[in-house]
């Protein structure tokens, strides 16, 4: 039996990197352990191989890169078959990414992917022309089938990144009273209150409770130059299991994965992080806190 100081999370990363598209996570998910290998759903790989010393980027180890293109038209069946053939490589220990991180780019194609399952499949769908419409067992479809490929991808016991997309969140206004307590903006239109998956709500909530560690990427325009920022905290869904604090770190043109081991270690060391996360000037340059 394991004791608790022998735990060390880092030892296999399981978690979600989360941005809009072209934010860098799956660019981020790269920079990890090799062999790299990227379960592609989204068609853009591009944004991998651009990231690499050969096509003009920044990370070494391209000829440690691959990558499966799969279509959601097609199903998930294609996906489960290799799962399937992966499982049996880990039981005869010749799995060739035991030791590098395997990247699933991503949910929301992979939804759509479950979606198309149950067009081909299952019966009772609502048709606009030649259009289906999502129907109630549809939803069930969505829940199992994240859960049995997410549970089949940790059997194969290398590091995993799950990679899926936000949107606006748009709700209805705090409150606000007069001095009377009557509310003011009650008839007020619905505003943007943050921010969610790209996903049905009940899945998505689903989703983010099944990990320890929800990483989000964006990028800002600052001093004419395109900067990429990561936050492993926040007040959506952004969190870790590492002590890294709220706030957001720059990560431009820097390997993600060793930037990310620095943290560990710093925090570790009982460094305070927040002085190497990023601040505006009045200007709107970006200076590190000194």
């Amino acid at each position: 039996m394991p004791r608790g100081s022998d735990y060390s999370p880092e030892t296999r990363f399981i978690g979600a990197f989360v941005s809009e598209s072209g934010s860098g996570k799956s660019a981020a998910a790269a920079s990890g352990p090799k062999p790299y290998h990227q379960i592609d759903f989204d068609g853009r790989f591009d944004g991998v191989w651009g990231a690499f010393k050969e096509n003009g980027g920044w990370l070494e180890g391209f000829d440690k890169v691959s990558f499966d293109r799969y279509y959601p038209t097609a199903g998930v069946d294609p996906l489960i078959k290799w799962l399937r053939q992966a499982k049996q490589q880990v039981a005869t220990m010749s799995f060739p990414y035991s030791k590098g991180l395997i990247e699933l780019a991503s949910m929301t194609k992979l939804i759509a992917a479950l979606r198309q399952q149950g067009y081909d499949n299952l019966g009772g769908h609502i048709k606009a022309g030649e259009l289906m419409l999502p129907g109630v067992s549809d939803y069930k479809l969505e829940v199992n089938g994240i859960n049995q490929i997410y549970e089949d991808l940790l059997a194969l016991k290398c590091h995993l990144v799950f990679s899926c997309h936000i949107i606006p969140k748009w709700g209805r206004p705090k409150p606000v009273f007069n001095s009377q307590g009557v509310i003011t903006n009650q008839y007020a239109p619905n505003e943007v209150i943050g921010e969610k998956m790209l996903m049905r709500d009940e899945i998505g909530e689903a989703f983010k409770s099944g990990f320890s560690n929800i990483f989000k990427f964006e990028r800002d325009v600052i001093n004419n130059k395109l900067t990429f920022f990561v936050e492993f905290a926040n007040a959506d869904y952004a969190k870790n299991a590492f002590g890294i604090p709220p706030g957001k770190f720059d990560i431009t043109n820097k390997p993600f994965w060793d930037y990310f081991q620095d943290l560990i270690q710093r925090r570790k060391r009982g460094e305070d992080l927040t002085k190497l996360q990023f601040r505006y000037t009045n200007e709107s340059l970006f200076k590190p806190a000194t």
